[in-house]
């Protein structure tokens, strides 16, 4: 009995950037700008007088750590954008750059 080879190819294609791709890494690249904002704000909102920090953490961290108190934020910041790109579904991020848009929109309303 003869045997019957398949004919049938397998298509491989190689990932390509698509649209939602493209807005993923750009919500991505947004939510690093924006921490980044953030850090510039608090700092220049923390010079006006009658003005703290209403994060506990940062504040700890700006207590202990004092001028570098960002490092840890930056470090968490890119931890982050690393799980990011692991995750399934987009909504985290774009949840996590709404919370850092208010943030540094209420860094700006201190100025």
């Amino acid at each position: 009995m003869a045997e019957r080879r398949s004919t049938t190819k397998l298509a491989i294609t190689k990932p390509a950037m698509t649209k939602l791709s493209l807005a993923y890494w750009l919500t991505l690249a947004l939510f690093v700008g924006l921490q980044i904002a953030d850090i510039l704000t608090t700092n220049h909102a923390l010079t006006i007088p009658g003005i703290w920090e209403a994060n506990p953490l940062m504040a700890w961290a700006q207590a202990k750590l004092g001028a570098v108190w960002w490092v840890p934020k930056l470090a968490v910041v890119a931890y982050l954008c690393v799980a990011a790109t692991f995750m399934r579904r987009r909504w985290p991020i774009v949840f996590a750059v709404s919370v850092s848009g208010i943030a540094v929109l209420g860094n700006i309303s201190h100025f």
